[in-house]
């Protein structure tokens, strides 16, 4: 991301043919990326300040490595 004359934050570039692919793998596409990137760049600016992923406990606990 890079910042604007104007304050404002803007992914600096397209994403790559290899970025595509790789988001395809986890189901996301290059408009989710920019869906997102603007988020962060309101939170940067000030604009907002919720944050971008909340995590809920799922109750479960993580499985212990084995010794």
């Amino acid at each position: 991301m890079m910042i604007k004359p104007d304050g404002t934050y803007r992914l600096d570039s397209a994403l790559s043919k290899e970025q595509k692919q790789i988001l395809n793998v986890f189901g996301l596409d290059k408009q989710h990326v920019k869906k997102h990137a603007q988020r962060i760049g309101d939170i940067y600016a000030g604009r907002k300040s919720e944050p971008l992923l909340t995590l809920k406990p799922s109750g479960k606990q993580a499985p212990r490595a084995s010794e």
